[in-house]
């Protein structure tokens, strides 16, 4: 009799233990919430309508050991309502871009006139980093903003977290039904014994 009791005293601390570890948990959904949003939000494709001012082929050498070893950079040069905006231009197997020469041509096609440009990442003066063209194309209309697998991604990335934190409350609660609700019973059975 004392084991078992001893043994179910060692799981109600342990379950205690574990409940009470949910706001750690609940933290680390919330972090994980934050970077995963912050990742769609930064490599989904979005639009924004600019006019091309010029572009720019710059050429480095992509390891000092190898001098043979360089890599070209286009660079394509925006206004937007007098605000510049510099996109790099490289190739990326994400995407399946691998047409930059390409898309370099079609910026210099389009100079000093209106475009779309299809691009993902954002902008880092700090850290030198430009957000990268996907695609180019000449219009007359206005297109700014996040594109349709963005806003499903920060959908489907909310859902999907407060469904994991749903599923995290109900557990807490039944770890804590389970602690309680045999103790609240030895009480009541012990009451009625002393009755």
């Amino acid at each position: 009799m004392q084991a078992s009791k001893s043994r179910f005293n060692l799981k109600n601390s342990l379950t205690l233990f574990i409940a009470d570890k949910f706001k750690f948990v609940y933290s680390l959904l919330l972090v994980l919430f934050i970077v995963t949003s912050t990742v769609i939000f930064i490599y989904a494709p979005s639009y924004k309508t600019v006019e091309i001012t010029g572009t720019e082929a710059k050429r480095s050498q992509v390891d000092e050991s190898n001098a043979h070893a360089y890599v070209d950079t286009y660079y394509i040069y925006t206004t937007q309502i007098d605000k510049s905006f510099v996109l790099r231009n490289e190739d990326n197997w994400v995407y399946f871009k691998f047409d930059s020469a390409d898309t370099q041509a079609e910026a210099q096609n389009v100079q000093d006139s209106t475009a779309v440009v299809k691009y993902y990442g954002f902008r880092s003066n700090i850290l030198s980093i430009f957000p990268n063209v996907l695609s180019i194309e000449k219009t007359n209309t206005q297109i700014n903003g996040l594109s349709w697998l963005g806003y499903f991604g920060l959908i489907f990335n909310t859902l999907l977290f407060s469904y994991f934190a749903f599923k995290l409350i109900r557990l807490k609660s039944r770890l804590k039904a389970s602690v309680l609700l045999p103790d609240a019973e030895a009480t009541k059975q012990t009451l009625e014994d002393n009755s």
